[in-house]
């Protein structure tokens, strides 16, 4: 008997039947996991879910308490429970939102307060020298009083006409002296703007105050200032030269103070009226300025008395505290 021909065909009804069984099952397995799949929703969308599966609850719960079919009031206490389960879920996203979104604000918050305080730090460095000599030379005393207010809310101790040699208050501030030379430097690190630093200067040893005249310099990159040449006796032995005044843009200008405003600080930090000037005898005077009408030193003058006192510089260490950047009280 002869054999028939067999034909192989690789795509028939069979395989279709498969792969349409398949197609088939995927979308089932696709419609049973639908309800559960939860894309990433922002924190309002999510309190909107929320409102609105708390309002469909409210109405089932109506639909149950009217639903008189045993049967159907257990779907609807099952449809409940189930609605429960998802307020509950949707809230705890709510509460993991809100507690991240609080932590990151929290974060930013903080940065931006350290790069404020850094800005503020590096915009205070602005320093500045003050130097003071006298003539004849004797211990001399400079005190720089700022109304800035430190971190703490404390502020700059007043001068004290007392003590023989008053300290530094805020950090980074340096005062030395030299009593044999008659020369006394401050170092100012930190200029905040919109402040100002009373300048005091003294003659420091009460067993060895002569009659004697001031003068000194106000040093800083690009600055250079003069200050007045101011006579001192032994019973006026100290007096405010002016104030030094750092601009909204760190400028640092100098005024000098008038007689009225050094008589007023007299009265305010000793508690009584200031001494005139004139005690000493006129052949003193003569000493200490050019003529008897008490005229300042000339300009070749006082520049030859300020290069003789930048040759002296002497050292000492400082104190600390820290002033806060365009505050004052």
């Amino acid at each position: 008997m002869r054999a028939r021909t067999r034909e192989v065909n690789i795509f028939n009804m069979s395989l279709l039947d498969i792969l349409c069984g398949a197609l088939g099952a995927f979308c089932f397995m696709t419609l049973v996991l639908l309800p559960y799949y939860k894309p990433a929703v922002s924190q309002s969308e999510l309190r909107q879910q929320e409102a609105t599966t708390d309002d469909l609850l409210k109405e089932l719960q109506k639909l149950r308490e009217g639903a008189k079919d045993s049967a159907m009031a257990k779907e609807l206490d099952d449809l409940v429970d189930k609605l429960q389960a998802q307020i509950k879920q949707l809230q705890g996203q709510v509460n993991s939102y809100s507690s991240e979104n609080e932590r990151l604000q929290d974060e930013n918050k903080q940065l931006t307060e350290n790069n404020k305080k850094q800005a503020d730090t590096l915009t205070m460095r602005n320093p500045f020298i003050v130097m003071m000599g006298c003539m004849p030379l004797q211990d001399v005393d400079v005190y720089l009083a700022s109304d800035t207010v430190s971190e703490k809310k404390t502020n700059n101790p007043p001068f004290d006409p007392v003590k023989p040699h008053n300290d530094e208050f805020w950090a980074g501030d340096t005062v030395t002296w030299w009593p044999s030379h008659g020369v006394t430097v401050w170092l100012t690190r930190d200029a905040p703007a919109n402040s100002h630093f009373k300048i005091y200067a003294k003659l420091a040893d009460p067993a060895n105050r002569t009659d004697a005249s001031l003068t000194g310099n106000i040093k800083a990159p690009g600055l250079n200032i003069t200050m007045p040449v101011v006579p001192l006796t032994a019973a006026r032995y100290w007096t405010l030269i002016g104030t030094i005044i750092v601009d909204k843009d760190n400028k640092i200008s100098f005024t000098e103070a008038t007689e009225a405003e050094r008589d007023a600080e007299w009265t305010k930090l000793a508690k009584a009226p200031p001494p005139p000037l004139t005690t000493a005898s006129p052949a003193v005077q003569r000493k200490i300025l050019p003529t008897a009408q008490q005229t300042p030193l000339s300009k070749d003058e006082g520049e030859k008395l300020r290069q003789e006192l930048l040759k002296r510089l002497p050292a000492r260490p400082g104190n600390a505290a820290s002033p806060t950047a365009g505050t004052s009280p």
